[in-house]
């Protein structure tokens, strides 16, 4: 049947018939063809489609016992027919979950939920590598399990995380893993506290939100091998008794005299040249914040197109599914990183007024909004063909590609855009 508006996950199916029943004076045997599990997208009355099945009845053929001759020629296993069966439909209502105590950190999960944070090492090197790996585990919508934040400090170079499945399908439920795995090295020798990981998910047996959180470890880093990410510099000078100096400890007539004028002058243009100093920071900071801005959006565009071709270059070779959520992925850290917008505004009404108050203009919000959206339709309820996913990812690359410096608010909106959030409400 056709599942519009629900993420749908196959379940094994036994084969065999399951019982016999009676519907009036007729004996049927019940046979499972398909199991699946649906997890509903949106909220209100959602309606899942007839199922469909050609089936081929063998309907005997009655004798008339006053006429021998008809039977004589009749097939005595009766005739084969084929008559397609369908279901009735089947609305299902969808309630929302509750606003009341909503966590912060809550993204969708719907079940029964652990985490688990553990690194592949505690002691190392600069220079080395270690890995930390958040795995959620439990029984429910695991795939929408999300890990945004990296674990570790500014202090480590970071990789982009890869990230593992391990579902298990059950004729009544679904369980499993989605573990995160982030790998980074070590700039700077020293002992690092890893915060735990939280997160938080509803409980429908329950009927409340929970939130769980990992365990918090420390790291600790050694100095590696010398010149690999080595700052420190070593001094040798000779050791003499207590009491004695050098000859080239003793200064001389010259050395003390240059060393009283170069004193006088120094304490003389000290002050006045650290107010300049000061004056001029002051001056050309909003520049340099400005060039160090538009290196790092230049930057994030490269990388997220980067990553948007590289997932085209992939396309035959994933689900649709993946493909959606990786491409919902890319934009949600596009978006992050270039306005300081947090994933987690998923609603529509706080994701205009952020992205309002960032200085979008209402068209380029829009078409974010559309491409996220189509993201968690197909996520969910995957229907399309690669031609047409080939084409949300070009729309994704196009987005990106028009968006530098073409979204910047003219001067009435930009005196709009001051009460943007009043207005919306």
């Amino acid at each position: 049947p056709n599942t519009v508006g629900f993420w749908t996950e196959e379940l094994p199916v036994k084969e065999g018939a399951k019982e016999t029943i009676k519907i009036g004076k007729n004996n049927y045997r019940i046979f499972v063809v398909r199991r699946m599990a649906l997890f509903p997208a949106y909220t209100g009355e959602l309606v899942i489609d007839a199922a469909e099945l050609d089936c081929e009845i063998n309907i005997p053929m009655f004798r008339n016992t006053y006429d021998p001759f008809p039977a004589l020629f009749s097939d005595p296993l009766g005739k084969t027919v084929v008559r397609r069966l369908a279901t009735p439909l089947v609305t299902v209502k969808v309630e929302e979950l509750p606003k009341t105590g909503q966590p912060r950190d809550f993204n969708g999960l719907v079940g029964q939920f652990d985490i688990e944070m553990q690194p592949d090492k505690t002691k190392l090197k600069t220079g080395e590598s270690v890995t930390v790996r958040v795995t959620f585990a439990g029984a429910g919508n695991i795939m929408s399990a999300e890990a945004v934040n990296s674990p570790f400090p500014a202090e480590f170079k970071i990789f982009s995380p890869v990230v593992r499945y391990n579902v298990q399908r059950d004729p009544s439920s679904i369980k499993g893993q989605k573990t995160f795995e982030w790998m980074a090295i070590p700039k700077i020798r020293g002992e690092y506290g890893i915060a735990p990981y939280s997160f938080s998910y509803y409980d429908p047996a329950l009927k409340k939100y929970v939130s769980k959180q990992s365990a918090g470890f420390t790291i600790r880093v050694d100095q590696g091998a010398v010149g690999q990410n080595d700052t420190t510099v070593f001094m040798v000078k000779p050791i003499l008794p207590a009491g004695l100096k050098s000859e080239a400890d003793k200064p001389g007539r010259a050395e003390r005299l240059l060393f009283n004028v170069w004193t006088f002058w120094i304490s003389f243009l000290a002050p006045p040249a650290v107010l300049w100093t000061i004056l001029a920071w002051r001056r050309l900071k909003p520049k340099m914040q400005t060039r160090k801005s538009k290196r790092h959006v230049k930057n994030i565009s490269k990388i997220s197109l980067k990553s948007l071709l590289a997932l085209a270059e992939r396309l035959e070779s994933m689900k649709k599914e993946d493909v959606y959520a990786e491409l919902r992925r890319i934009l949600l850290n596009f978006i992050s990183e270039r306005y300081a917008i947090s994933p987690a505004y998923t609603e529509r009404h706080t994701f205009d007024v952020k992205m309002c108050q960032a200085g979008v203009d209402s068209k380029n919000t829009e078409r974010v909004w559309n491409l996220l959206s189509r993201c968690d339709e197909m996520r969910y309820a995957p229907r399309t063909d690669h031609a047409e996913t080939s084409a949300d990812i070009k729309s994704c690359i196009r987005l990106i590609r028009e968006w530098d410096g073409k979204n910047i608010l003219s001067l009435k909106e930009k005196h709009e855009s001051d009460n943007c959030q009043t207005e919306r409400h």
